[in-house]
């Protein structure tokens, strides 16, 4: 099971069984505090604002059915564009850094500007939160660099939530969808139902991002897919 809660933008890795009264379950969104939107209102050349991003994420309907919007983790960048931003991200707060739905930043490039969403079903089984970050030049290649050589340092981390703590395998792969290139990563715990697949591919200046956690066993292939559709309508509209 997963359960939302307030906080910084995070996926919590384990529920709290003992105030649920069930097994420990899949990772979890607690999305909480907004991504920081200040900056320049100077776009550059082609550069697209987060409302514009915002219309390019999938609706629910393209989504498996009894997702229904999370409102705390749907917000976007606006029509604020900000600078440039390196932080080099430890190697131990990195692999933190996947039970978040802010992972990208484990990459450690900041993005200009970006659009985000969350759905989750009433039982808290299951969440898709999608992403779309827009970067300065050169920058989203660097950042499906970065992510692939973060899944390999995590490879196995050990994950503590609510008093709980999950031994975390992560399995990568490098993906194409859609004329897009990325990255996969899927992580499972023997502690957890089910799982969460990670994926981001590139499109040009912008990197699409999905999570989706699931409490029944698979290995999230239509991240794949859904993170595609995604990158194809962002190629189209740049």
């Amino acid at each position: 099971m997963i359960a939302l809660s307030p906080g910084p933008r995070t996926r919590a890795a384990l529920a709290v069984a003992a105030a649920l009264g069930l097994a420990a379950g899949l990772t979890a969104c607690d999305p909480g505090t907004p991504r920081p939107s200040g900056g320049t209102s100077v776009p550059e050349k082609g550069q697209l604002h987060g409302t514009d991003l915002a219309g390019l994420l999938l609706p629910p309907s393209a989504l498996p059915k009894g997702l229904k919007p999370n409102a705390d983790g749907t917000r976007n960048s606006a029509d604020a564009v900000r600078p440039p931003s390196r932080t080099p991200v430890p190697r131990a707060a990195a692999c933190r850094m996947l039970d978040t739905t802010a992972w990208i930043d484990a990459a450690g490039i900041g993005s200009a500007t970006f659009a985000q969403s969350d759905a989750v079903n009433a039982a808290h089984t299951e969440e898709v939160a999608q992403g779309i970050d827009t970067f300065r030049a050169g920058d989203a290649g660097r950042v499906i660099t970065g992510l692939y050589r973060v899944f390999a340092h995590c490879a196995r981390f050990t994950d503590t939530y609510g008093g709980n703590t999950a031994h975390v395998r992560l399995a990568r792969s490098r993906v194409h969808a859609n004329g897009a290139d990325g990255v996969k990563a899927v992580l499972t715990a023997p502690e957890w139902e089910g799982g969460a697949t990670l994926v981001a591919l590139r499109g040009g200046d912008a990197v699409v991002t999905v999570q989706y956690d699931y409490g029944h066993a698979g290995r999230g292939a239509a991240a794949v897919r859904w993170a595609g559709r995604i990158a194809a309508k962002v190629r189209a509209a740049g």
